[in-house]
């Protein structure tokens, strides 16, 4: 049996260099790769966060996640992460956060169908989440993969 792929945060990091920061969909698709990453997040989970899941206190940004997979008492969950100035997460989500306060990209969701603001479903999420990866040269590497390998790089560290 093979050994499921996982995502190192170098991938990751590779990814959000490679933004272009004058394509929204470039910009969308790394930071839905990023905040899953680093929040390890499921594609159900990081399909349903809305704005108003997010709230920074210091470096640290605390993310609502409604409803989860492991949840049997459907209480949600938070995740914190660090959120420093000028780290990658705060620079693509603050880019992201101002190109959605136009009304052109105006949407309760994070993540969401640029063509008509819906919010992306959850095989969406997963189908980017594999093209991101493919173009950064990791070939065959699923959304499950970058939880896989945050789990992994927190256990490790």
């Amino acid at each position: 049996r093979t050994q499921p792929s996982q995502i190192s945060w170098t991938e990751v990091e590779k990814i959000v260099k490679r933004v272009d920061v004058q394509d929204p969909k470039s910009e969308r698709n790394a930071l839905i790769t990023l905040i899953s990453w680093t929040a390890l997040l499921r594609a159900s989970e990081a399909a349903e966060i809305k704005w108003t899941d997010l709230k920074r206190e210091g470096d640290v940004l605390e993310i609502r996640v409604r409803h989860a997979k492991n949840d049997q008492l459907a209480q949600g969950r938070s995740t914190f992460v660090e959120y420093k100035d000028g780290t990658d997460l705060d620079i693509l989500l603050s880019r992201w956060r101002v190109r959605c306060s136009e009304p052109a990209y105006k949407s309760d969701y994070i993540f969401f169908n640029l063509n008509n603001r819906e919010k992306l479903s959850p095989s969406a999420i997963s189908k980017v989440t594999k093209e991101t990866l493919k173009n950064a040269g990791v070939e065959g590497a699923t959304h499950h993969a970058l939880l896989r390998g945050a789990a992994n790089a927190q256990v490790s560290n």
